[in-house]
Formats: C-alpha cells, structure tokens, sequence
C-alpha cells in the first residue's frame, strides 16, 4: 500500500474512532434531556443515538446507573441495528425498569399494562423485542381489532447477569433466571431457570450450565 493510501486509510480510521467515542455520545446526552422531561426516571444512563419513548404520564420508565441504550448502527459491533431502542408504555398501570450496567442495542420494549422488569447487568444483543400484551384477541375473529381489556396482559421479568441474543422475541409471561443465555433468534413464551442455555422456537432448556 502506497504511503498516501495509508494515510487515507488511518485518517478514515481516526475519524471513525472520533465519531465512535465522542461525536454519538455527547449527541446522546440531549437525548437524555427528552427522556427526562417526557417523564422518565433516570440515573446516570448513556445513550447512542436517538431512542424512542413514549410512555402514558401516569406510568414508571426507569432506567438505572450505566444503562446503555444504543440505537446507532455505527455505535454497534456485533450487527445492524434494524431500529432504534423503543420504550412504550400505553396505560397507568404499565412498568418499564431496567438495572444497572445493562445495555441495550435497538431492543423494543412495550409494557401495556403490566411490569417489564429487567435486572442488572444484563447483555441484549441487537435487534429484540419484548412486549406484555398480544394486543389482540384470538379468538373470536370480529374482536380481534378491538380489544381493549387487559386479561392477556402479563409481566415479564429478566434477572440479573442474563445474555438475550440477537433477533429474539420474548412474549408476555416469560421469566428468564439469572445467568442464563438465549440463543439467537430464539422466542420465549414461558418461565426458565437461572443459570441455563435456552434456545428455539418456542424456547426449551438446551443445557445447564
């Protein structure tokens, strides 16, 4: 490689490495301004690009000490990020919590009317989601578009020290226990010990660790 191909290369480098360490989370402390003022409680959080919130005035978004939401593809290693982080929560009674040193890398996190409580230190691979409703009925078909109760509401809880790999969906109900993995892609519909590799569709106990 010629000397000026090289000194292009490292510049781009340089740039990058700017951009990565300083540019995107010095923008990220206006965003925590927002989330501030839009009603959620926070404590000293990083944020990589724009994330979403939109939560209900009477309902609780917390977000402890060195909670990372990253929603910036460049911000990310591991992947694409298909759409930045996404808090919602739609009614009163609806709990989004999120502990300390967890990071986040453009999860969708919706909380209807139930809790959605996420424990410390826990590591969520790009591009998941996590809601507490269906949002709609099964059965019967003319009511599906209409429901507005809140019986297939559930909570969800995610214990401390847990890695959710990339692309998984858990529903409502699921409970994942401490130092336990989910394998990429995988959709978690029910309660799972601490301390095992889950995996599939829908999820079972692979191994224990």
């Amino acid at each position: 490689m010629s000397l000026v191909k090289l000194f292009i290369s490292w510049s781009f480098y340089i740039l990058d490495r700017v951009r990565d360490r300083y540019i995107i989370p010095m923008t990220g402390s206006l965003f925590v301004i927002v989330l501030r003022l839009k009603g959620a409680k926070l404590g000293k959080v990083k944020l990589y690009g724009k994330p979403i919130l939109k939560m209900h005035p009477n309902s609780e978004v917390f977000l402890d000490d060195n909670v990372r939401l990253n929603s910036s593809t460049f911000k990310c290693t591991s992947g694409s990020i298909y759409a930045p982080c996404k808090l919602v929560t739609i009614c009163a009674s609806a709990k989004i919590s999120i502990g300390k040193d967890t990071g986040l890398n453009g999860t969708s996190i919706v909380a209807r009317s139930k809790k959605i409580i996420i424990g410390q230190r826990v590591a969520i691979a790009p591009n998941v989601v996590i809601m507490d409703s269906p949002f709609h009925k099964i059965w019967p078909p003319l009511e599906r578009n209409n429901y507005s109760g809140k019986e297939l509401d559930t909570d969800i809880y995610i214990g401390n020290d847990v890695w959710i790999s990339t692309g998984c969906i858990i529903l409502p109900g699921a409970s994942i226990g401490e130092g336990s993995v989910v394998a990429a892609k995988s959709l978690i519909n029910k309660k799972f010990p601490k301390n095992c590799l889950i995996g599939g569709i829908p999820a079972k106990i692979i191994k224990e660790f």
